[in-house]
């Protein structure tokens, strides 16, 4: 079951590179100091990445570099030149998110592989067609992608399909949040997500509070009991999660899914590998299913358990119990524990103390002295609340320090069969095979006949045998050996000669991307920009989710936002609303989600309204009803550049809206759409927080546990959270202030009234004031 799937890595920095190789994965990812979604990871740069792409192809294994920011026009020429590098240090493909950038890589750099982010948010074979129009090799789907679309994306396109299988989770559907950007002028969608959704939030229901806890906090994931369903489905790319995390972290993920995968249709315990797993990294129990079976776990808790309330961070594994003895010992100002565990804890070992499940304290273990079997005294100087003295409490292990040494120690050789021909009078010659690669190197010493002193095939085999300082082991020997006499510092000679070209052979031979870089469109790429950006739109846009009643001006594009996607809902409201204003144009929103049984519903919608409705889409699938509806592309297609203007426009988009994070010196095109007043979305998400609330209350999705006015509370700022519902149900968590950049540009607006007072007057709207102006004016990062 192995041949043809990919186990693709996570590499953050050069030890956690080397671990991935070392432990069997096909395929790495990486970014470089720029345009990767991962900014804190440094490691690899223009200077350095060809030696470890030249590393891993020498391991045939497969460097993918991921460019998947946002890109703003004034960054495009640098863009093109990081490309450039990952050209020439022959990566074999580049992740991409932004939309624009991928048409004009395709320009720049033919035969170029893409792969589309998981930051895309393809999920449906709507999405995924588009991809495959626009020249993408591979997709690499939402965690939100349920079974039945992967399915369907493998039966209906040529699309390879990569899918998350163990690692984090963004709790926004597909990473689309834009909480770091607001509060702190961090955009996630370039690189610099401040995980906000990790920190602790109050719950309140009607004004009544609820609970305090880590309400955003997903579990990990770990689907490594569901590999042959994804494979079934069509899966061929089973990626892990993980740039920011340890090598030890890496190298147990690669090492135990390859096991997984050599021994999917056989009595294998993998439950073993998956405790493995958990001592590396987790945050609690992982979550097994996530959302693969999304449409038929509706009755299920597990669809529902995607958050861990209780623990945001790495929490280790359970391995014995402890107490304090003193606190603050009078002669080294330490704090001594009594351990009591099986485990053979050690110095450098990591420790962390939970009492009730809370955890009470965290330190590493330095001074260690074991009084009697099972039992040790640490000396550390973290300390607990007094209120823990007298208190028994959970030790967890938080890092084995000498099965992580292990676990990252590289030592992976390639083994390689060696000839050798040492005839009289012939010149001296070596041959290397490994798999298809066969290497004759003939040297300069021709083998004289030995007069007193013969080279015995010992001799010569301790000699080619020092292999150390290299990447290859030589222990099958075929040696053709006649009376002969060889020095050994020609043998040497010979050995590191051969092994040297040898290598050169095979990494060339893995590295051949065949990319043309044509630096004429290079230096002139703004010449491939078609698009006329100076002409204005005269329409503005209304988003709602209530009838209109009050007459407003015709200029008005009115979009339908429903609660509840139904078609007698969206009729009625298109009805009624136009008894008042007949002449204005409408739309209807498209939802950011539409999983497999939603598509139905929607699609139902969509055969049955008017041809002249525009389509107001959250998401790239939005783009496939083009043919019969005007589109308008939503601030939650993220465009921050020109290209991705020209670029959706060639793909069926009438009108397009720049993303929240883009400020006033970026906005070029004066017929694009701000989004201008509204509670913004910060991020959608598919659990239900009712359940996660009320889980004890919980029997089935029959006894719906909805009621309205559901608000996280994080310091001073509440988010309110809205639902709306097709088959499955979503949330969106708003903004806690109201935009209001009305009068700041003279740009079309968007103005989203569906959550704002219900006495909104529409044609007084400019007037209203707002203690918040939105992002247009800050430097988003």
């Amino acid at each position: 079951m192995k041949n043809n799937i990919e186990i693709l890595a996570p590499a953050g920095d050069i030890d956690s590179f080397k671990c991935a190789i070392n432990n069997g994965a096909n395929a790495i990812y990486l970014g470089m100091s720029k345009f990767n979604a991962r900014a804190k990871s440094q490691s690899f740069n223009e200077e350095n990445i060809k030696e470890y792409v030249d590393l891993a192809h020498l391991f045939s294994v497969k460097v993918y570099l991921t460019i998947n920011t946002l890109i703003k026009d004034e960054e495009i020429s640098d863009f093109l030149k990081l490309v450039e590098a990952g050209i020439k240090a022959n990566i074999d493909a580049f992740i991409i998110q932004d939309f624009g950038m991928a048409k004009l890589l395709k320009e720049c750099f033919p035969n170029i592989v893409l792969h589309g982010s998981t930051q895309m948010g393809i999920h449906n074979y709507y999405g995924a067609k588009l991809c495959q129009d626009i020249g993408f090799k591979r997709i690499v789907l939402s965690r939100e992608t349920t079974l039945d679309d992967i399915k369907e994306i493998k039966e209906k396109t040529n699309l390879e399909i990569e899918y998350f299988v163990q690692g984090a989770l963004c709790v926004a559907f597909s990473g689309n949040c834009y909480f770091s950007s607001i509060l702190h002028q961090n955009s996630g969608n370039r690189g610099r997500c401040l995980q906000l959704c990790r920190l602790q939030y109050k719950a309140e229901i009607n004004n009544k509070f609820k609970e305090e806890n880590y309400l955003l906090s997903p579990s990990d994931l770990c689907l490594i009991k569901n590999l042959k369903k994804l494979i079934e489905c069509g899966v061929t790319s089973f990626k892990i999660e993980g740039r920011m995390k340890r090598p030890a972290y890496v190298a147990q993920c690669v090492k135990s899914y390859n096991l997984a995968l050599e021994n999917i249709d056989k009595n294998f315990n993998i439950n073993k590998e998956i405790s493995k797993l958990y001592k590396v990294f987790n945050r609690g129990n992982f979550n097994e299913k996530a959302y693969l079976n999304f449409d038929e776990q509706i009755n299920e808790k597990i669809v529902n358990k995607i958050i861990n309330k209780t623990n945001q961070n790495h929490k280790g594994i359970f391995i014995g119990k402890g107490k304090i003895i003193n606190q603050k010992n009078k002669f080294k100002d330490l704090n001594k524990y009594e351990i009591t565990t099986s485990h053979n804890l050690k110095t450098n070992d990591g420790i962390k103390l939970f009492f009730n499940e809370k955890e009470i304290a965290s330190f590493g273990v330095g001074s260690i002295k074991q009084i009697k079997n099972n039992t040790y005294e640490v000396l550390t100087k973290s300390e607990i609340e007094r209120k823990y003295f007298d208190k028994q409490f959970d030790v967890n292990l938080t890092l084995d320090k000498e099965f992580e040494d292990k676990l990252t120690k590289f030592d992976r050789k390639i083994k390689i069969k060696c000839q050798i021909q040492a005839n009289i009078e012939k010149n001296l010659k070596i041959t290397l095979i490994y798999n298809d690669f066969k290497y004759t190197e003939i040297s300069d010493y021709i083998c004289p006949k030995s007069q007193k002193i013969e080279t015995t095939k010992e001799e010569i085999i301790t000699q080619i045998s020092k292999t150390n300082d290299t990447f290859f082991e030589i222990k099958d020997f075929d040696l053709q050996l006649e009376n002969v006499f060889i020095p050994k510092s020609v043998l040497n000679n010979l050995r590191r000669n051969a092994l040297e070209n040898f290598k050169e052979i095979i990494i060339k031979n893995n590295s051949q991307n065949n990319v043309r870089i044509d630096y004429e469109k290079i230096k002139n790429y703004e010449t491939l920009l078609t698009e006329n950006f100076n002409k204005t739109n005269n329409f503005n846009i209304i988003i709602t989710d209530k009838i209109i009643q009050e007459k407003i001006d015709k200029n008005y594009i009115i979009i339908y936002s429903p609660k509840v996607y139904n078609l007698e809902n969206i009729n009625t409201f298109f009805i009624e609303s136009k008894k008042t204003n007949k002449d204005n144009s409408y739309g209807l929103n498209l939802p950011i989600i539409l999983n497999f049984k939603d598509k139905k519903i929607l699609c139902n919608i969509i055969d049955n309204i008017e041809k002249d409705l525009y389509l107001y889409v959250n998401n790239y699938y939005g783009l496939y009803f083009s043919n019969n509806f005007k589109i308008i592309t939503s601030p939650m297609l993220n465009v921050l550049n020109n290209f991705s203007i020209n670029h959706l426009k060639e793909n069926g988009a009438t009108y397009i809206s720049y993303s929240i994070e883009l400020n006033k010196e970026n906005i070029k095109n004066k017929d694009a759409f701000i989004y201008s007043y509204g509670y913004f979305p910060l991020m959608t998400f598919c659990h239900c927080p009712y359940i996660t609330l009320k889980e004890n209350e919980y029997t089935n999705c029959q006894k719906c546990l909805y009621e309205p006015n559901l608000k996280y509370k994080l310091n001073n700022s509440t988010y309110s959270i809205e639902r709306y519902k097709l088959f499955n149900c979503y949330f969106e968590l708003l903004n806690d202030k109201c935009i209001n950049i009305l009068s700041l540009h003279t740009n079309p607006k968007i103005i989203d009234i569906r959550h704002s007072d219900e006495n909104t007057n529409i044609n007084k709207i400019d007037g209203l004031t707002s203690n918040y102006t939105g992002l247009f004016y800050q430097d988003i990062k």
